[in-house]
């Protein structure tokens, strides 16, 4: 007859599974208690039984090779209902549940079975320890005591195995949360690197006009009241960030989606950065091609400081004399933003590198690429693409392509 289905079933497999001990391969640990059962019950067979929803699964077998079998013919399943720790069944022909069993009706039939139960601490029964015989007999108590004290160091064993992938599973937690710190350290030196590079330059160009004993322009003052309005801004918005950031399981920033302008955010962007691009000597032109044309779902500020990024990354590799072009376009079904430079270019083998915060470029001694890492994040976080190319020695071209129907990620 087939076993019946133990009331608890669904929490017994649960616990089954957390130890992720089905599907294994073969261990030296699980086969020397199978040889030592076989041993002290002077039998031809001994085996490690896991009861499955389907099948019994074999983690150690003796005098058989089965790997695992159905549960219609499984005396294990029959013996985990069992309220105690042990089944015994002398001869299996004399015994109800078994007489239509095919093991059982074969010749040589299997007659002789006893299993310790493998039952964990919350006690739910997860297998079996048994031997069996081709002929009827009985065991001698320390025979099932040996049994018991097996399956219980069985269990024990399990169980020290699953806390030791807890703890690595903690380890790895903890691991991933130290990175996560140190990634946020360099955050904060990689993104007030710029505010505070544009904060200096704005105090050298008031110090250089003081010392002209002359009213600067107001066209000039309005200028770097902008340059410092918007740098406050960036400051106290990274600093907010800091805290979700470091909050968040896969590094995602929080988004506030509303409909924006793509030509008002890459007019912004060339505001932010038109003393910087004027110091170094490099031209910052604006392409916009929109039209004004609205219709992009997007967060602005995020918009904005990931093409921030890509500019102050172009101005930190464009020579004096070169030029940063951005642009943005609206096609049918996107918008596409286009930073581009006449910088020293990327090489080819570095291209596929460049989005990685840990790594540093020879080349660009110090470049970490955490703003990179940013922007794609944000650009991600949009729902868009971020591509690059580039030609060592002409420049690069950074493209962002976001949808027009953009939403907030689940």
């Amino acid at each position: 007859m087939r076993p019946p289905i133990p009331e608890n079933n669904e929490a017994r497999l649960e616990a089954l599974a957390s130890y992720g001990i089905l599907d294994t391969p073969v261990e030296a640990d699980f086969d020397e208690f199978t040889a030592l059962a076989a041993r002290v019950c002077g039998t031809p067979v001994s085996v490690i039984t896991f009861i499955d929803r389907d099948r019994q699964w074999f983690k150690s077998e003796v005098g058989q090779k089965e790997g695992e079998t159905p549960l219609e013919t499984s005396f294990c399943a029959h013996a985990i209902l069992e309220d105690g720790d042990f089944c015994l069944v002398p001869d299996a022909r004399r015994d109800p549940r078994f007489l239509d069993n095919p093991l059982v009706m074969s010749d040589p039939g299997l007659r002789f079975y006893a299993g310790a139960i493998l039952r964990d601490a919350q006690g739910f029964a997860l297998g079996t320890l048994c031997v069996a015989d081709m002929k009827p007999r009985m065991l001698q108590d320390f025979q099932r005591q040996a049994l018991r004290l097996m399956a219980k160091n069985i269990v024990q064993m399990l169980e020290i195995r699953r806390q030791a992938e807890q703890f690595r599973q903690i380890s790895r937690k903890l691991n991933a949360e130290l990175n996560l710190r140190k990634e946020i350290l360099g955050i904060v030196s990689h993104d007030l690197r710029a505010p505070l590079a544009a904060i200096q330059l704005v105090n050298h160009v008031a110090a250089r006009e003081v010392g002209r004993d002359r009213t600067p322009p107001k066209e000039l003052l309005e200028d770097l009241v902008e340059v410092l309005e918007d740098t406050m801004g960036d400051m106290h918005r990274l600093i907010g960030d800091l805290s979700d950031y470091s909050m968040s399981e896969c590094g995602t920033l929080p988004m506030q989606f509303a409909d924006c302008r793509p030509g008002a955010v890459v007019e912004g962007v060339q505001r932010r950065f038109k003393l910087a691009s004027e110091h170094l000597g490099v031209s910052l032109v604006v392409e916009d091609a929109t039209n004004g044309a609205s219709g992009l779902k997007a967060d602005a500020q995020r918009l904005s400081q990931a093409l921030g990024n890509l500019v102050g990354n172009a101005l930190n590799y464009t020579a004096k004399g070169g030029k940063i072009t951005l642009t943005a376009r609206i096609h049918p079904d996107a918008v596409e933003f286009h930073v581009q430079d006449t910088g020293c270019g990327i090489q080819p083998d570095n291209l596929g590198r460049i989005f990685d915060p840990h790594w540093t470029s020879g080349e660009f001694e110090g470049s970490r690429g955490l703003g990179l890492e940013i922007t794609r994040g944000i650009v991600y976080s949009h729902k868009g693409t971020l591509a690059v190319e580039s030609k060592p020695g002409e420049g690069s071209t950074f493209t962002i392509l976001l949808p027009i129907a953009t939403e907030e990620a689940a």
